[in-house]
């Protein structure tokens, strides 16, 4: 979520995603990192679509109170402060 928050128009998709979490040291496979998608989308916290054969991930609302630490959300690690930087 953190990372949606560093994104243009806080939107990605899933291939930049990954490199992006690769540089802040989250190394996944892809099959993973949809995975990850999937599972923040059920709970409200980014939007999905497909295009191209890409998962295009944008930030709710909710998603981004969570990111920022005024919402809380069962599964899902507190934030730290400071930004990631990308």
């Amino acid at each position: 979520l953190r990372a949606l928050t560093d994104m243009p128009g806080e939107r990605v998709n899933s291939d930049i995603l990954q490199l992006a979490l690769v540089d802040v040291g989250y190394e996944a496979g892809y099959a993973a990192i949809l995975d990850d998608l999937a599972w923040l989308a059920e709970r409200g916290l980014i939007a999905l679509e497909s295009l191209g054969g890409l998962q295009i991930a944008a930030l709710t609302r909710k998603g981004g109170d969570a990111a920022a630490g005024r919402e809380r959300v069962e599964g899902l690690r507190r934030p730290l402060s400071g930004k990631i930087g990308l």
